[in-house]
């Protein structure tokens, strides 16, 4: 998948795409109660264990009823097709 890290990136770093992939895909209530308005991009950075620094998953908030709701946007690459049945 490295190929397509920037563009997985630069994909799911638009509030946009990331409202649409949550309306589309997730069927939970809580969706009900999020204000895409607050929708907000938590820039996270790490040290990985061989000392070399990473970028995080797109990871997202956003505001809900009661309170704030933190959201891992994590694409899984698979060159499978999927057999159903």
């Amino acid at each position: 998948m490295a190929e397509h890290d920037q563009s997985y990136k630069q994909f799911f770093s638009n509030p946009r795409m990331v409202e649409d992939l949550l309306r589309g895909f997730v069927k939970q209530d809580w969706l009900e109660q999020a204000d895409f308005d607050t929708l907000e991009r938590v820039i996270a950075s790490f040290v990985s264990d061989k000392l070399k620094k990473r970028e995080s998953d797109a990871i997202w908030k956003i505001r809900l009823k009661d309170g704030w709701m933190y959201i891992a946007v994590r694409p899984i690459h698979s060159d499978r097709v999927p057999v159903h049945g």
